[in-house]
C-alpha cells in the first residue's frame, strides 16, 4: 500500500514539476522589458530585431496625423535622448504633446 502511494506521490510531483516548467517558459518568453529611449541608444544592436517597450515622454511639436492613411508619428524622449515612432491607427483619447506614453513593438 505504501508503495502505490509513493508511486503517486512521485508522478503527481513530476506532473507538477513539468507543469511549472511549461509556465515558466512561456512567461518568459511573453515578458518584454521596459526600455527607456537611452538604454535603446545605448544597446542599439542588442535589442535590433526583438519586441521591446519604450516608455517616455511625447516631445513638444513631434505629432504628426495623417488621418487619411491612419498614420500618427512622433517622438518620445526621456530628456537625454529621444526615439522616433510609428504608429498605424488612432491615437489613445489622452494622447498629447509633453504626456507620459508607453509604446510597444
Amino acid at each position: 500500500m505504501k508503495g502505490r502511494r509513493l508511486k503517486y506521490v512521485i508522478a503527481g510531483g513530476i506532473v507538477l514539476a513539468a507543469l511549472a516548467g511549461l509556465v515558466y517558459s512561456g512567461a518568459k518568453e511573453s515578458m518584454v522589458y521596459f526600455y527607456t529611449p537611452s538604454e535603446i541608444r545605448e544597446k542599439t544592436d542588442a535589442v535590433r530585431g526583438k519586441a521591446l517597450r519604450v516608455g517616455g515622454m511625447v516631445e513638444e511639436g513631434s505629432i504628426r496625423w495623417e488621418p487619411q492613411q491612419l498614420l500618427l508619428t512622433f517622438v518620445l524622449t526621456d530628456g537625454q535622448n529621444s526615439v522616433p515612432v510609428r504608429h498605424k491607427g488612432t491615437a489613445p483619447d489622452l494622447f498629447k504633446e509633453g504626456a507620459g506614453a508607453v509604446v510597444e513593438g
